[in-house]
């Protein structure tokens, strides 16, 4: 069984990576955004309107909506 691409929401993405390159990272892993959400959940910096149901992209799907 192949592994399972995960999916976050738009406003999960955008703090994700603003906090990613706050850090300094200019390319990131799916690994990488999957942390930097996570801890921003449990810092409780993320409102939790922000994990409501909803359209959720990878993060390739993301990357390439943020180049057009």
């Amino acid at each position: 069984m192949a592994p399972q691409t995960k999916t976050f929401t738009l406003r999960e993405l955008d703090a994700a990576i603003i906090m990613l390159e706050m850090t300094g990272k200019t390319t990131y892993t799916e690994a990488d955004v999957e942390g930097a959400v996570m801890t921003l959940k449990v810092r409780n910096l993320l409102p939790s309107w922000s994990h409501d149901e909803g359209a959720e992209y990878t993060l390739e799907e993301y990357l390439a909506m943020k180049q057009v």
